[in-house]
């Protein structure tokens, strides 16, 4: 009886309720002067970008800083004409249309990993003080099934807390 009612508990813990759905791009339009203060204030200096173009191309690098003579980027190939003696490249305000953030923020990834880790850990742990024979075979799966549970909670709740988190903004400037 308390083997079943652990496994149903692990199953409703550890599967979503409704599916996840990913959460639609922030999309900020705002002035150059707006653009420096989300930026700064956000932390979101030395994070992956795609800076675009007002003559249609795209940049993508790593965002150094922002100034009022343009964006500060690391060099890369497209952005290899505004390199300057740093070893950086600023391309001119006038130049850019929009910056588009890579990857997702926030933080349900890792409280989604605790939380599974901790909710496998947990049902395991019952799992196995509950086993009524520890002799043969059982002595080394008991645990050892014990401690996959705990991985597979903190793998899926990673997955599920992916899910929630928010792609990175974009900021659209307008003269």
């Amino acid at each position: 009886m308390i083997k079943s009612t652990a496994l149903l508990c692990a199953f409703l813990l550890l599967s979503p309720s409704t599916p996840c759905a990913a959460a639609p791009r922030e999309s900020v339009r705002t002035n150059w002067a707006g653009l420096q203060k989300e930026i700064t204030s956000r932390n979101l200096v030395r994070k992956s970008v795609r800076v675009v173009l007002t003559g249609g191309g795209e940049v993508k690098t790593t965002l150094e800083g922002i100034t009022e003579a343009g964006v500060l980027v690391d060099r890369s190939r497209r952005s290899r004409q505004w390199n300057d003696a740093s070893g950086k490249a600023l391309i001119p305000r006038d130049r850019v249309a929009a910056i588009r953030f890579g990857g997702r923020v926030g933080k349900a990834r890792l409280i989604g990993a605790l939380g599974g880790l901790g909710a496998g850990a947990t049902i395991g742990a019952a799992i196995a003080s509950n086993a009524g024979a520890f002799e043969g075979i059982l002595v080394v799966l008991v645990p050892v099934s014990a401690a996959c549970i705990g991985i597979i909670g903190g793998v899926s709740g990673y997955f599920i807390g992916r899910a929630i988190d928010r792609p990175g903004p974009e900021f659209v400037v307008v003269p």
